[in-house]
């Protein structure tokens, strides 16, 4: 898409590096960036909730495992007591025992597998968590580039560019494509100046001929 231009020095100036050398309208990658911030936020959020829950349900499959060997115990505790009991109250108490045995290997086995579940419903929002995070990035990134930065001490030329039917070099409020130069930003020190001679005037220069001008002195 075509970008805005709301920032662009004027042919000549000289900057030093990291001036500020154009400045592109960023609303659409700020937006796009506080909108991968509330994402992200709200994704921190839901961890901590699912950290919260499954720590809630740790305990409540401890609590019932600590139930379970309790009732163990005391049916444990009631087959000492078999000698002294009738025969249908023995079969009562080894069927309670056996109950009890079978109940907390089953316990074990499932609490395996729901704290297997809780771990990877757990993962999935990190994940998610982790996707938004490389979204804010890249959205941030976005955003910084469109502030272009001199890399080193120079001055500034701006490009022509296409400005409604005519050509000229680029303005406030002007938009232009990714990828389209600009402006460069040169060594004022030394200098080739490169024009185009009308051909009248060629036979002035003489066939063959080249003309360097140099440029000591900062241009007005």
């Amino acid at each position: 898409s075509q970008l805005t231009i709301v920032k662009v020095l004027p042919s000549g100036t000289a900057v030093e590096p990291g001036d500020v050398l154009a400045e592109f309208d960023r609303t659409a990658q700020l937006d796009n960036a506080r909108e991968a911030q509330a994402k992200l936020d709200d994704l921190n959020h839901q961890i901590e909730q699912r950290q919260a829950e499954n720590r809630a349900n740790e305990e409540t499959r401890s609590s019932e495992y600590r139930t379970s060997v309790a009732d163990l115990e005391k049916a444990r505790l009631q087959l000492r007591r078999n000698e002294t009991l009738s025969e249908i109250e023995r079969a009562k108490n080894e069927e309670k025992a056996a109950a009890a045995q079978l109940h907390i290997e089953s316990l074990k086995k499932s609490h395996a597998q729901r704290t297997k579940v809780d771990e990877a419903a757990l993962r999935i929002v990190e994940l998610k968590r982790d996707r938004q995070a490389v979204a804010l990035k890249r959205a941030s990134t976005n955003v910084t580039r469109l502030v272009v930065k001199a890399p080193h001490t120079g001055m500034v030329a701006l490009e022509s560019i296409w400005r409604g039917e005519s050509r000229g070099p680029a303005q406030e409020g002007d938009k232009v494509y990714p990828g389209q130069a600009l402006l460069r930003l040169f060594d004022p020190a030394e200098m080739e100046v490169h024009t185009s001679v009308g051909e009248p005037d060629g036979a002035i220069l003489g066939p063959g001929s080249h003309a360097m001008v140099r440029l000591d002195a900062y241009p007005e």
